[in-house]
């Protein structure tokens, strides 16, 4: 079951997936950030770590039953559902208070949160890796390259913390990106959504989507009129 092998080429390999998994960790590291964001300073980066820790656990589960995340899409589809609503809950609620704190929850189930977060981006990141891999379990139970897959996850939730932190911190000094970074949220959801329903986007579908990234993020750092 566990007949790993290495060979040169594996290398290059490797780190293709490490730079892939740091891209698709920005967008789990700022979905992360809003959520921690509703704790004090001081349990921000426990919670973090604790995350870390027990998502090592779900990213290693993830890897091991690969062969049938492609039947667990629906999750991908109830998670952009809860991202959408985190968009829209803030958007609105936003729109009834001039003022508006982030909203305090529990510890533990901001814990919670984060971890059904990490599992419904681990999903599009470990497809992906396998993917790039070249992995299949047509013809094997458990692929001899499946190391590379679970080494490239493990650095891309290292690298989603750090920039989970530094997200927090920078909506912590320009309120305003909080609303930029809740529309950025609600458009990741709604591309997991149809990611999903449409079995794959067309490759024109990938820039508009960036575009849209960098238009709701430099949306947070225009000043509001006075009145």
């Amino acid at each position: 079951m566990f007949d790993q092998t290495f060979s040169l080429v594996d290398i290059p390999r490797l780190f293709t997936l490490i730079f892939l998994e740091g891209v698709l960790s920005l967008d789990n590291a700022l979905a992360i950030a809003l959520i921690v964001r509703g704790l004090p300073q001081a349990m921000r980066q426990k919670a973090l770590f604790i995350g870390l820790v027990s998502a090592v656990v779900l990213r290693a589960f993830g890897v091991l039953s690969a062969a049938y995340l492609i039947q667990l899409l629906w999750v991908q589809i109830i998670g952009g559902i809860y991202l959408l609503y985190l968009s829209l809950s803030h958007l609105i609620t936003n729109r009834r208070a001039e003022v508006r704190r982030p909203r305090r929850r529990n510890f533990w189930t901001t814990v919670f949160l984060v971890e059904i977060t990490d599992f419904i981006f681990a999903i599009d990141s470990i497809l992906a890796g396998l993917a790039l891999v070249g992995v299949s379990f047509a013809h094997h139970e458990f692929p001899p390259k499946i190391w590379i897959v679970y080494l490239g996850g493990l650095s891309g939730l290292i690298m989603m913390r750090f920039a989970a932190k530094f997200f927090t911190e920078i909506i912590d000094r320009f309120p305003r990106l909080e609303t930029g970074a809740h529309l950025i949220v609600g458009w990741i959801g709604l591309k997991l959504i149809l990611d999903v329903s449409l079995k794959g986007l067309p490759l024109w579908a990938e820039p508009i989507f960036w575009m849209g990234i960098v238009l709701f993020f430099s949306f947070g750092f225009i000043k509001k009129r006075s009145m």
